[in-house]
């Protein structure tokens, strides 16, 4: 009986602890996995949704964008300098890489800085795109010596991304 207990006590325990996703329509465009537990929210043009994993920070922000609807070429990559550019001179972070990549059917932006906050060395994971005039980011930050570990974990909310 006390075998019975301390087990169901461990497994509960074991649950409480644990962070799920789910999937989570986050506007009438697009749905992904987020975090339990994360927070939402409403900024200039657009939303938020921000939660942690393990000691990982994910955020996910969407900014509507007049003018961009057919943006394509040269232009959308001028787009996605700026804002990279954006990102790095105001953390006054360093460029580790940048890269286009194509997921479900979509090109998104990757690029990979490293910066210090908070007396912290952070490496910060963005993964950029456009769809129907919507600009959305997920970020992704950790610390520089943990932030390897969670590759799988990025991989798999970045490939939930779902088209409507």
């Amino acid at each position: 009986m006390r075998k019975t207990i301390y087990t169901l006590i461990l497994l509960t325990s074991l649950k409480s602890f644990s962070q799920e996703l789910f999937e989570h329509e986050f506007d009438k465009n697009i749905s992904i996995n987020v975090i339990d537990n994360s927070e939402e929210g409403e900024i200039a043009n657009g939303k938020f949704i921000k939660g942690t994993f393990e000691n990982e920070t994910v955020v996910y922000l969407k900014s509507k964008k007049k003018g961009l609807k057919n943006l394509n070429g040269k232009k959308l990559e001028k787009l996605f300098d700026g804002i990279k550019d954006g990102a790095l001179k105001s953390s006054k972070g360093n460029l580790i890489s940048e890269d286009l990549v194509k997921i479900n059917e979509l090109d998104i932006f990757n690029y990979k800085y490293s910066a210090k906050l908070n007396g912290e060395k952070k490496i910060i994971e963005n993964y950029v795109f456009l769809y129907n005039e919507n600009i959305y980011t997920i970020q992704f930050m950790n610390n520089k010596d943990e932030f390897d570990k969670n590759t799988e974990f990025r991989r798999g909310i970045i490939e939930s991304i779902k088209l409507k």
